[in-house]
């Protein structure tokens, strides 16, 4: 299960994200709390990991589902459908921040691992 793999690096992308199965409220604060370094991904940052949102975090595994995830769209916190079969990402309206979407948390800094 990809919430389980911790963080995953994404070369092509440049970017190490964390997926973390729960839905939230916004919170600016909520990537840099729980993971050092880290924060809301940007809109086009999500479309370039969107396919690797798999049962095991890389392109060939079995996509995850569609999902509402919460992303900036330059300082902005916004809604965004994701379809990791797809590889889209849509922009959807997003009336509060008290809406709930799943979490994803990216940095540009290499896992502790190395991968």
């Amino acid at each position: 299960m990809l919430a389980m793999q911790g963080a995953v690096y994404v070369p092509l992308a440049n970017l190490t994200f964390v997926f973390t199965n729960t839905t939230l409220r916004y919170d600016s604060g909520y990537c840099p709390t729980l993971f050092a370094g880290y924060r809301t991904p940007t809109v086009a940052e999500l479309q370039s990991i969107v396919t690797s949102l798999t049962s095991t975090g890389a392109i060939g595994g079995t996509p995850l589902c569609p999902m509402v995830v919460w992303a900036l769209n330059g300082t902005e916190p916004v809604l965004v459908e994701v379809v990791p079969a797809l590889g889209t990402v849509e922009v959807l309206r997003t009336p509060s921040l008290r809406c709930k979407a799943y979490r994803i948390c990216v940095t540009t800094t290499l896992p502790p691992n190395g991968l």
